[in-house]
C-alpha cells in the first residue's frame, strides 16, 4: 500500500512540476479488483509497492526476493534482486520504501537494511544491530530510516538514511510478548505503524531521531491509534488521513478502511 504518488501540473506534456496526487495504489493478488497478477507480467507473491518521483512503479515480490519496475503506463522496465546475502540480494523481505532516489529494503531474514539506487544497484547494507529482531516494517523520512521488528517486542529503531548508521535510540512503547511491527509509513514528523499482534494501527510523533511514545490520552505526545480488523499495512495522504490495508476480510467498504488520527 502506498500513497507516495505525484501527478503533473499542468497535465503531462504541458509542464514539468509535480504535485502530490493523493492516489492510492494497492496490490491485489486475487484478481477480484482488476486483472489477475499472473497476467501482469507474472508477479510472484507481490507484497509491497512504491512509486518514485518520476511515476515509475516498483513491486516487491516475496517469492523471488526481487523488485519489478514498471513505468507509469504499466510497461515492465526491469527486474532486480535475488535470494542471498550479497549487496543487492535479500531474504524474505516484506516491505521497502523509496525516498530521495533510493530504495530501502527491510531484509528480514538477513537481519539488515539494504539500500539500492533506482536501477537496483547496491549502495550499501547495514546490520539492524540494536533492533535485536528480524526487521519487517520500514519507513524513510526526515533523513532517517525507521525499522520495525517482528520478534514480538514491538521495537522500532532509527538509522541515518545516508550511511545507515544506528542513531542510538530504540522505541519500545509496545511492551513485550505479542507485538509484531508490520507495515510502516512516514509523513509530517510522524511514523504510522501496524502492531499486528494487537490488531492496532498507531501513529507516533518524531523528535529528532527519536519517536515519542506517550500512552496518556491527554498528552500532546499521545500515540494515536485505531483498531481495524487484521491490519497489515498503513499509508498517509497529504491531509494526514490514515489508510489501512486489511487481511482476510470479506469484500465490503471496510476493506479499504480510512480513519482520521490527528
Amino acid at each position: 500500500l502506498t500513497s507516495n504518488v505525484s501527478a503533473k501540473n499542468p497535465p503531462p506534456g504541458t509542464g514539468t512540476s509535480d504535485l502530490q496526487a493523493n492516489i492510492m495504489i494497492m496490490l491485489d493478488n486475487s484478481g477480484s479488483m482488476s486483472i489477475p497478477a499472473a497476467r501482469a507480467n507474472a508477479l510472484d507473491g507481490p507484497v509491497d509497492i512504491n512509486v518514485d518521483s518520476s511515476g515509475n512503479v516498483y513491486v516487491l515480490e516475496y517469492q523471488r526476493d526481487r523488485i519489478t519496475k514498471y513505468d507509469s503506463n504499466g510497461t515492465l522496465l526491469k527486474r532486480f534482486g535475488q535470494t542471498g546475502g550479497g549487496c543487492n540480494q535479500w531474504r524474505g523481505a516484506f516491505q521497502f520504501d523509496i525516498k530521495d532516489g533510493y530504495i530501502y529494503i527491510a531484509d528480514t531474514y538477513n537481519f539488515r537494511i539494504v539500500k539500492l539506487d533506482l536501477e537496483g544497484n547496491c549502495v550499501r547494507t547495514a546490520s539492524v544491530g540494536f533492533l535485536r529482531a528480524a526487521p519487517r516494517g520500514i519507513a524513510v523520512g526526515a533523513g532517517y530510516v525507521w525499522l520495525g521488528g517482528a520478534s514480538g517486542d514491538g521495537k522500532i529503531t532509527s538509522y541515518n538514511a545516508s550511511n545507515l548508521s544506528w542513531r542510538g535510540n530504540t522505541y519500545s512503547n509496545e511492551g513485550a510478548g505479542s507485538d509484531w511491527i508490520w507495515g510502516m509509513t512516514y509523513y509530517n514528523n510522524s511514523v504510522g505503524y501496524v502492531n499486528a499482534g494487537e490488531n492496532r494501527v498507531k501513529v507516533a510523533k518524531r523528535s529528532g531521531h527519536q519517536l515519542i511514545g506517550d500512552n496518556n490520552s491527554h498528552s500532546s505526545n499521545y500515540v494515536t491509534r485505531c483498531s481495524p480488523p487484521r491490519p497489515t499495512d498503513v499509508a498517509f495522504d497529504t491531509s494526514g488521513n490514515v489508510y489501512v490495508c486489511l487481511l482476510y476480510t470479506s469484500p465490503s467498504p471496510r476493506d479499504r478502511q480510512k480513519s482520521r488520527m490527528p
